[in-house]
């Protein structure tokens, strides 16, 4: 794994826990890119966006509180992998994200790189 897919996996494990809500920011289908706004309810202009790219698999509502990403298991990762029928090559380059937000579903986001950065909104 790359050094800064680690770094922006890092980024996303520190958040767990902190009282952030997410919200589904944007969908580029044809570049497969998912980006997720990341955010304090008492601080709605400073924000940390987390893009995912060459996303395989998503399943997310469009909205959540306090169900933080992590890397999923392996048995998760391989569970997924199969149900979607990719190769072990594949299966090697993607990512598995997990979140399970109180009331709502669990969320997958199954992607090849994932980039973390913050950003303040300008009214």
């Amino acid at each position: 794994m790359l050094e800064f897919q680690k770094k922006s996996i890092r980024l996303i494990e520190a958040l767990e826990n902190q009282g952030y809500q997410y919200s589904l920011h944007s969908y580029v289908s044809g570049l497969s890119e998912l980006a997720v706004r990341v955010y304090k309810p008492d601080c709605p202009d400073r924000c940390i966006r987390i893009t995912f790219q060459t996303t395989r698999y998503i399943k997310m509502p469009s909205d959540w509180a306090h169900g933080d990403f992590c890397l999923a298991t392996p048995e998760q990762h391989k569970k997924l992998i199969t149900e979607l029928g990719l190769s072990e090559s594949q299966a090697r380059q993607m990512l598995l994200f997990t979140a399970q937000p109180p009331k709502k579903p669990e969320i997958l986001v199954l992607c090849m790189k994932v980039f973390v950065s913050e950003e303040t909104l300008i009214g």
